[in-house]
């Protein structure tokens, strides 16, 4: 409950008429981004995800694009892990690759993502590791819809959209509709 009343002073939950990566609207918006504006904070909420990871196998971390990459460069430094870079489509200069950093197929990469909704991007991105050998770890640190599985994938998770609403009265939120 300490870890929900740090985010809540870092007021990461936004209200408000938002449209989501999905396309479902929302009065409610988790913007876990404005949490790397407060160093104390966010070093104390890294600290919590890296005892939560401690118990998982995996030798490299991926960020989903664009708010899990503070997420995964911190985790993968603290950690001792390497940092992997994925990209959605290969760049069409340089090296050309998908993947970025060292690895060989049969490893194991945990691919992290703030929060995720439906995991359309989490597993955008676990697809295209495993289309390049590695095997995945789906984790993020806010579950938005309570998603346990992923193609059935178990999804790893911190806090879940419940647990991070609750200071601000759950009854008077509205779940999303598609436009």
């Amino acid at each position: 409950k300490n870890y929900l009343s740090i985010l809540g002073s870092c007021e990461i939950v936004q209200r408000g008429d938002f449209v989501l990566r999905n396309g479902n609207r929302s009065d409610v918006y988790i913007d876990m981004r404005k949490l790397l504006s407060y160093p104390e904070a966010w070093n104390k909420i890294l600290f919590y995800t890296i005892q939560k990871l401690s118990s998982l196998s995996f030798k490299h971390i991926v960020g989903v694009p664009i708010g899990g990459i503070p997420w995964a460069s911190a985790i993968a430094s603290h950690m001792g892990k390497s940092l992997l870079i994925c990209r959605e489509k290969s760049k069409d200069y340089g090296m050309q690759k998908l993947i970025e950093g060292e690895f060989k197929a049969g490893e194991t990469c945990l691919v992290i993502e703030d929060v995720v909704s439906t995991g359309g991007s989490i597993l955008n991105i676990s697809k295209i590791l495993n289309s390049n050998g590695l095997n995945t770890i789906l984790f993020c640190v806010v579950n938005r819809n309570n998603v346990l599985k992923l193609n059935g994938t178990l999804l790893h998770y911190l806090f879940n959209f419940h647990d991070i609403c609750k200071p601000i009265q759950p009854k008077t939120i509205k779940y999303g509709k598609k436009f």
